[in-house]
């Protein structure tokens, strides 16, 4: 059954990859999680064997399913991305307050003077 599904989504490829022992694992909301998970317990039981994978509808070796594992979380990329596009703005910030800053340093000063006059 699972190669007929397989061709009748359009991924002819992976029939090969059905000859023997061979188990899936899928997740509906996160792509990383179940390569993650197959490439740990790969490491630590021998027996098991990773052939392919098909992330968003390709066909992906056993290095690219590595690739995928080592990926940070999804929450740590997205936290990763607000960071750089935060970075730029707060520069600014720092960049616009200095001007402000020295503008109220000189005004104190020739406060200071004309109150000691």
């Amino acid at each position: 059954m699972t190669k007929l599904a397989a061709k009748e989504n359009g991924l002819d490829e992976l029939d090969p990859y059905f000859n023997g022992p061979t188990s899936m694992a899928f997740s509906d909301s996160d792509v990383v999680a179940p390569a993650k998970v197959l490439v740990e317990y790969a490491k630590k039981f021998e027996n098991l064997e990773l052939k392919v994978g098909v992330v968003e509808g390709k066909v992906c070796d056993v290095k690219a399913l590595e690739a995928i594992a080592a990926l940070p979380p999804k929450e740590e990329l997205l936290a990763k991305a607000l960071g750089s596009l935060k970075s730029p703005i707060a520069g600014l910030v720092n960049v616009l307050n200095g001007n402000i800053r020295g503008l109220v340093i000189a005004l104190n000063a020739i406060a200071e003077k004309k109150a000691s006059a």
